[in-house]
C-alpha cells in the first residue's frame, strides 16, 4: 500500500526516524540521503535535513503508518 499525501501536503520525517524505519545509524542514512528528496532544516547547532516521506521506499511508507 503506498500513502500519497493529498492537497500539496508534503510529509517530511526526520533522520533518526528513518534510521530507526531501516533499523540503521543515523549516519548511513545520512552518507545515503543523495537518494532521498530532501529539504535543509535549521536545528540547534546548525544545519540537519528532513526526507520528503512520499519518496522512501514503500514498505518502509507502510511501516510508518502502521
Amino acid at each position: 500500500m503506498i500513502y500519497v499525501s493529498t492537497m500539496n501536503e508534503e510529509k517530511y520525517i526526520t533522520i533518526k526516524e528513518l534510521a530507526e524505519l531501516k533499523g540503521v545509524s543515523n549516519r548511513a542514512i545520512r552518507l545515503s540521503k543523495d537518494k532521498y528528496i530532501t529539504r535543509e532544516i535549521t536545528v540547534k547547532g546548525g544545519k540537519s535535513f528532513e526526507i520528503l516521506l512520499s519518496n522512501i521506499e514503500p514498505e518502509l511508507q507502510e511501516k510508518y503508518y502502521s
